[in-house]
């Protein structure tokens, strides 16, 4: 966690995750414990946005099970992040691409269709193909 957040002038032992939070996410990181004890289940939270100590942002998936004292009562918890930013990084840039592509192919007056190499059906056509018809 020291090195995904970046984190060196502090020891994360004994700091509240909240400082690495914002409000948004502080809401979804506190409802995965809600229902979590009793449970004995690991619970996750996928594409979790946290403060880097630069103030950046990063994105984590985060699992997290509760630890118990041998008497079976809840001592506190035990998580394993994992730093998915570049994988986000490239899920958005792919969404903006098909959504970039998408916008361009609708709106071009000339006729346009896509179809499959197999069987060359046609998958799809823009409106220019439509209205010359």
């Amino acid at each position: 966690m020291e090195k995904i957040l970046g984190v060196v002038d502090i020891p994360l032992i004994g700091q509240n995750i909240d400082i690495f939070l914002n409000t948004a996410n502080k809401k979804n990181f506190c409802n995965v414990f809600t229902g979590l004890e009793g449970t004995g289940t690991v619970r996750q939270i996928t594409d979790l946005q946290m403060l880097k100590a630069d103030g950046t942002v990063c994105f984590v998936e985060i699992s997290i099970a509760i630890k118990y004292h041998p008497d079976k009562t809840p001592k506190g918890f035990s998580s394993v992040l994992r730093d998915v930013t570049e994988h986000k990084k490239k899920e958005q840039a792919l969404h903006l691409s098909e959504e970039m592509f998408s916008k361009a192919f609708r709106s071009s007056p000339s006729g346009m269709f896509i179809a499959a190499l197999k069987g060359s059906r046609i998958i799809n056509v823009n409106g220019s193909v439509l209205t010359s018809a």
